[in-house]
Parts: C-alpha cells; sequence; structure tokens
C-alpha cells in the first residue's frame, strides 16, 4: 500500500474517532477509581506492597504524579494515602449512574444475606426479626433499621449483637478501610453506632 494512500487513511480514521479525552487533573483535584478493585499500592510501582483496595468510585485526592503513578489521599480512611496507576484514577467516575445503571455491592449484598439468615435464627428464637431494613451507606457504612422489641432487650445483649454485626460486615467489606454500623430506630433516630 502506497504511503500516502495509509497516511490518508490514518488521518480519516482519528479524524472519524474524534478527540481523544485527556484527563487534567493537578494537586488537589479530586479523583475517582476506575477499577473494581483498585489497588492502592506503598509506593509508586507494581513492586510496593498493596495497602488496600478500593471499589469503583471511591473518592481520592492527588497529591503528586510520578512515572505514571498518582499519589492520593483516600477518603472515609482517617488519613490513608497511597499510589494508584493512573489509568485507574480519573476527574470523572466514567460510566457513572447518570450513563449507565448503578451495579449493588456483592460485598453488601453477601451482608445483607448473612444478616437476613440471623435474621431468620432471632425470628425463631424472640418471634420478631431483629431488623425491618438493612442499606449500603456507602463509603463502608452500612444502616440497619432495628426492631421495637430488639430495642428493648438489656443494652449488654444488644452491644453484644452490634460487635457480631460490625465483625461480620467488615469480613464481608474487604477492603481494609474502616467500615462502620450505624443502627436507628424505626424513625431513623441513631440509637447505636460502632466503627473499626
Amino acid at each position: 500500500m502506497p504511503k500516502a494512500l495509509l497516511s490518508t487513511i490514518l488521518l480519516l480514521y482519528m479524524a472519524m474517532a474524534g478527540p481523544v479525552a485527556v484527563s487534567t487533573a493537578k494537586t488537589g483535584d479530586t479523583l475517582y477509581t476506575q477499577g473494581t478493585a483498585v489497588n492502592v499500592r506503598s509506593g509508586p510501582g507494581k513492586d510496593h506492597d498493596v495497602v488496600v483496595k478500593l471499589a469503583r468510585g471511591h473518592h481520592l485526592v492527588e497529591f503528586a504524579r510520578r512515572g505514571g503513578w498518582v499519589h492520593v489521599g483516600v477518603s472515609q480512611s482517617g488519613g490513608m494515602d497511597g499510589w494508584i496507576h493512573e489509568s485507574l484514577v480519573d476527574t470523572v467516575l466514567r460510566g457513572s449512574p447518570a450513563a449507565k445503571p448503578a451495579k449493588s455491592n456483592p460485598n453488601f449484598e453477601a451482608f445483607r444475606e448473612d444478616m437476613t439468615k440471623l435474621n431468620e435464627q432471632a425470628r425463631r428464637t424472640a418471634s420478631f426479626p431483629f431488623f425491618t431494613k438493612i442499606e449500603d451507606m456507602g463509603d463502608s457504612i452500612v444502616r440497619l433499621t432495628a426492631h421495637d422489641g430488639w430495642l428493648e432487650a438489656p443494652r449488654a445483649d444488644r452491644e453484644k449483637n452490634l460487635n457480631v454485626i460490625l465483625e461480620l460486615w467488615a469480613a464481608h467489606e474487604g477492603t481494609g478501610l474502616p467500615v462502620a454500623v450505624n443502627i436507628v430506630d424505626r424513625r431513623g433516630k441513631l440509637v447505636m453506632s460502632k466503627s473499626q
């Protein structure tokens, strides 16, 4: 194929493809993770340890860039920072809910399934489910709406239940980030909360 024809085809293809998106992120900008289990590393490169894995859409703050790696602060982590490859972050969340229906969090769905089993056991022994609603609030926080009967139980028993639920949620969440369980009454008033 003659060089001139090849060049013309290449230019025509590039014109039809349209402009290429380029991230214009800079220090202090908010970034979002783009993968489903994004590794945050202790340094800029795959040879550094993974300090935490983040779900898609997690908020970050850019600190610096080095050799294709971005140094970021991780939101909702108590000050954690690390390095993520630049191909896994952007200033916009691509495929955001406006463009595509949001997927449910599989970690939360597994937690909800286990909580449903615990609720069934409670119904058999206490004649009522302990919780009437289980919600994923995002950022590793779950909210449970307590049955009035559970709220009348001795505080020590409720604290034991809360500790078990928190451990169960932490095991299912699996990111290594802090997790929290908020328990509310049927009006939505916070009655107990615990994080780790």
